[in-house]
């Protein structure tokens, strides 16, 4: 059997102290002299945390925000105007959207928020409007440069953003569209390989992002794509197949998938799985306290939230609050 230098590449070090960043010797090993015992750098498991409840209960809302502590509810089921904003613990009612709807495509963060597309009405294609969050109130943009639908997703930030997919009316069809925002107009840019719509999970930036299953267009998948700034590609599926999800994160390679519904149109199979991302493939994490589909949501990969949602039955009010896995100094024991 190879010993720790033939794995390693070098001994075992004895250090009169801890490492001072954990992180950069995940998996390392080291003797601490002062108080004479071996320790390992290790990765604990991520965990969803009970946060406040939204002041209006809802399904189908858009989401934005920079931290679980830091995050911005909007729009929703019945075609809501209603605007809320989350300090970390308490959810207040801020001005409303001009126009209310259904499954908008949300993208920045809660003082600088887009709230995108979104149905209006039952059966009708979804309006092209797109209005703008300054931390105050909400201004009309520019309209789409297609068709406004429901169940699209929307990444990035204010000024640099994009719509992806999306259905017509909302969860009907699935399509492949991705649009462009530069702050002032919006452009037509690659099409997805596959067409999607019931709320795919998104994350990351407009030039550096993924989208993560959805419907095409009455069935669920679990198919997902990278966008490199020009063009789209496959990469690894989720483990569970979901539509009507969420996805958190501003980083392509650090990124996360929570709740949804595994039939489409939604059914009672709402189930609260949630799958990390790291670039390469996609690993099952910690469940929701509270099962749901079509919830809205932000943050990043390592810190996020999500709120509201389809319970079957009921529409929720709940958050939940991401944790990032806690990398730290475990002391080596022989039980």
């Amino acid at each position: 059997m190879a010993d720790y230098k033939g794995i390693q590449g070098y001994m075992v070090q004895s250090l009169s102290s801890d490492p001072g960043t954990i992180s950069e010797v995940l998996g390392q090993v080291w003797y601490n002299s002062s108080s004479n015992v071996w320790k390992v750098a290790i990765q604990g498991d991520g965990a969803w945390a009970s946060g406040g409840d939204l002041v209006n209960a809802r399904k189908h809302p858009a989401g934005a925000g920079a931290s679980s502590s830091s995050g911005l509810i909007y729009g929703g089921s019945p075609y809501s105007k209603n605007s809320e904003s989350y300090d970390g613990t308490t959810w207040t009612e801020g001005n409303n959207l001009n126009t209310g709807r259904n499954g908008p495509g949300g993208a920045g963060i809660a003082t600088a928020a887009l709230s995108i597309s979104g149905s209006i009405g039952p059966g009708q294609p979804g309006t092209p409007k797109t209005e703008d969050y300054d931390g105050t109130c909400w201004t009309e943009l520019n309209n789409l440069s297609q068709t406004g639908r429901g169940g699209g997703v929307g990444i990035g930030t204010a000024t640099a953003g994009m719509y992806v997919g999306g259905g017509i009316p909302y969860g009907v069809s699935a399509l492949t569209w991705a649009e462009h925002y530069n702050g002032t107009c919006w452009s037509e840019g690659a099409d997805l390989n596959t067409g999607r719509g019931a709320r795919p999970g998104g994350a990351g930036i407009e030039t550096a992002c993924i989208l993560m299953t959805g419907s095409n267009p009455t069935i669920v998948i679990d198919n997902c794509e990278e966008y490199n700034g020009t063009s789209w590609a496959e990469v690894s599926d989720v483990n569970t197949k979901r539509g009507y999800t969420w996805g958190i994160g501003t980083s392509q390679t650090s990124c996360l998938i929570a709740g949804g519904d595994a039939g489409s149109p939604p059914s009672p199979s709402t189930h609260g799985k949630t799958e990390t991302y790291d670039g390469t493939s996609f690993t099952e994490a910690a469940t929701l306290g509270t099962p749901r589909g079509d919830e809205g949501g932000g943050g990043t990969g390592t810190d996020g939230f999500i709120s509201g949602g389809n319970l079957f039955p009921g529409t929720g009010n709940e958050t939940e609050e991401w944790a990032d896995p806690v990398i730290a100094a475990k002391t080596l024991t022989t039980s």
